[in-house]
């Protein structure tokens, strides 16, 4: 539904006015000058990721969409598969970490939705009884310690890009500047899925109040 609507509203704008509609999809949309420049730290997309990685060139646009339609596949079905399973926290988190990762451009101010999925780790590394499940609290706990640790310590500001900065090695790059871009990627894929059982009453259900006496379905 969203992609239809997505469709529709960008065919209706090249029916109302094709020219301006062409220059905003080949040209405007990526100006990325209006909002600040593409190999920002504070840019912590894929997109972003590869042009600090270019730097001083420009960043090879296929490589980007070749990269970028991986990571939406791969989230897209995770999130189908969580959805699937009941999980409606971890497949709403995954479509919000895909988008952020995808998107040309991505603030750290946009990266909240690390927070529902630092909830999930939490959740999970909580525990439940039995061998297989205690294995996968203690990955779920270090995972959130490697995900905690850099975006307390705020890594990409230690690591300031200038017009006119050297390049830099691309381990610098990646666990450096693009630091919180790979933690993003981690999370997409490394996320767990917890089962939601569907004989366990909802919240609606658990705090219902009670049925009228004499009360009949039909």
């Amino acid at each position: 539904m969203a992609t239809g609507t997505f469709l529709g509203a960008t065919l209706l704008g090249f029916v109302v006015d094709a020219t301006a509609s062409r220059q905003y999809w080949t040209t405007e949309l990526w100006d990325t000058s209006r909002v600040g420049r593409l190999d920002k730290p504070s840019n912590q997309s894929v997109l972003g990721m590869l042009a600090r990685l270019a730097e001083p060139g420009e960043p090879d646009r296929r490589l980007w969409l070749v990269l970028a339609g991986a990571v939406l596949v791969v989230g897209m079905w995770r999130a189908v598969r969580a959805y699937r399973r009941g999980d409606d926290l971890v497949a709403v988190t995954l479509v919000g970490l895909t988008s952020c990762l995808v998107s040309p451009i991505t603030w750290t101010h946009h990266l909240y939705w690390v927070v529902p999925a630092l909830v999930v780790l939490l959740d999970v590394a909580a525990g439940s009884p039995g061998r297989r499940l205690r294995a996968g609290a203690v990955r779920a706990g270090v995972l959130a310690v490697v995900v905690t640790v850099p975006l307390v310590l705020s890594v990409p500001w230690y690591f300031p890009l200038e017009p006119g900065t050297p390049p830099t090695s691309a381990s610098v790059e990646l666990l450096g500047r693009s630091s919180f871009t790979c933690l993003l990627l981690a999370l997409m894929v490394l996320l767990p899925t917890r089962r939601v059982s569907s004989a366990e009453p909802s919240a609606v259900q658990r705090t219902a109040p009670p049925r009228p006496g004499g009360w009949s379905p039909r």
